[in-house]
């Protein structure tokens, strides 16, 4: 599903499709990028992370988050007006995200941790949760950006993952009439972190679509100024 006919005309490809495969990075978009990263990994990631001492999880996590900032101070010296840096650039965006949910996941499974101690049972019922979430949107990307038969969704994406998640948020929820003290807060905390674990997995998995997606259709790309004749 990724790749497309060869013979097509790229002017005669949906519009969303057509932007899909083409990639242009300016310097604005590198700082963005990297505001981001900086507020949303280094400053509020980490600091939720090493906040209450449990070092395993900020350990667990740490690996991905410094390769992100690497990979970033690297990517900004890069020149963008080459394809490859460009097509670099969208990679490191869908490693940036799905770095986001890892590091939302853990934190999540930390904030239940530090209350309710381990817990195999919602352990893997998270895990479950993110994976469906992460598959569920690169085939929700994979269908979005084919041009066989395009047909509009009946439910809502949003819908979908709110419904996917939604028994994880129950489960937890529950777990609240059980722990009426300090436990309420670190219960919604890890809550939300988990929602937005699946939020991030579903941004990130555009941006792994979007290297896939033109790194296959390559001739489509190099054919752009011939379509036009």
């Amino acid at each position: 599903m990724l790749k497309l006919n060869e013979k097509v005309i790229f002017r005669r490809l949906p519009e969303e499709t057509r932007h899909h495969l083409i990639i242009l990075v300016d310097r604005d978009e590198k700082v963005n990028m990297c505001i981001l990263n900086l507020i949303m990994l280094d400053a509020l990631l980490l600091f939720l992370l090493l906040a209450n001492g449990i070092k395993l999880f900020t350990m667990v996590a740490l690996p991905p988050l410094i390769l992100v900032n690497l990979w970033m101070f690297i990517l900004f010296f890069k020149d963008m007006d080459l394809h490859r840096n460009n097509l670099e650039f969208v990679l490191y965006k869908g490693f940036s995200f799905s770095t986001m949910s890892y590091c939302w996941f853990i934190l999540s499974q930390k904030m239940y941790y530090s209350i309710l101690g381990l817990n195999w049972l919602f352990i893997i019922f998270s895990v479950l949760i993110l994976v469906i979430v992460a598959l569920g949107s690169f085939r929700y990307y994979l269908k979005k950006f084919s041009i066989h038969k395009p047909k509009k969704r009946a439910v809502p994406t949003w819908a979908v993952y709110l419904l996917t998640t939604g028994p994880a948020a129950g489960y937890m929820i529950s777990q609240i009439t059980l722990h009426f003290s300090e436990s309420v807060m670190n219960i919604f905390m890890s809550i939300v972190s988990l929602f937005a674990a699946c939020l991030f997995s579903f941004i990130g998995a555009k941006f792994i679509h979007q290297f896939l997606f033109v790194k296959t259709n390559q001739t489509i790309i190099k054919n752009i100024g011939k379509g036009r004749k």
